[in-house]
């Protein structure tokens, strides 16, 4: 029969319970919201609330209502998620949907900045995705391939994998 000492056993229940409550207590509470205020074919409208008032609202040609669903729906690929990164810890709205017969758009939008005017836009050819690595927003899209003294294009679109927000905007 295996006997664990009352100290032993104490110090294993403390290293569960910190990686149990380190994850949570990592997460900060951002004090804005957005909602969907309007969502039709190709017209939507989302708000940004802070402190539980509307502060701006941001108009897109595209139906966001997909974004809402449980389950991810492939015609739609409408998705609307807040972000909090290294550069942005109060957070930031970054919205993906598709735009005309087979493009895909990002936007990315930083609640606090006082305006109408989002934070960047690109529109993908075919597709845009993003991701969270080491806090860092890494974006990725697709666009025509444009020959130059050091690139040769054998197929007709190049990917762009990028950080943001970049420099080169």
């Amino acid at each position: 029969m295996m006997s664990i000492s009352i100290k032993r056993l104490n110090q294993v229940l403390s290293i569960c319970l910190a990686l149990i409550v380190a994850p949570v207590s990592a997460q900060q509470h951002l004090n804005w919201t957005w909602q969907l205020d309007r969502s039709a074919f190709n017209d939507s409208l989302i708000s940004i609330l802070i402190d539980e008032k509307s502060t701006s609202s941001y108009e897109f040609s595209c139906d966001l209502s997909g974004a809402l669903l449980e389950t991810s729906d492939e015609e739609s690929s409408a998705t609307i998620n807040t972000v909090v990164t290294e550069l942005n810890p109060e957070g930031l709205l970054v919205v993906t949907c598709r735009v005309g017969a087979h493009s895909e758009q990002i936007v990315i939008i930083d609640p606090f900045q006082n305006k109408q005017d989002v934070e960047f836009i690109k529109v993908g050819s075919y597709f845009v995705d993003w991701s969270l690595n080491d806090g860092q927003l890494w974006l990725k899209y697709d666009e025509p391939c444009q020959e130059i003294e050091s690139k040769v294009c054998d197929i007709p679109f190049s990917t762009v994998d990028m950080i943001w927000p970049s420099i080169k905007q």
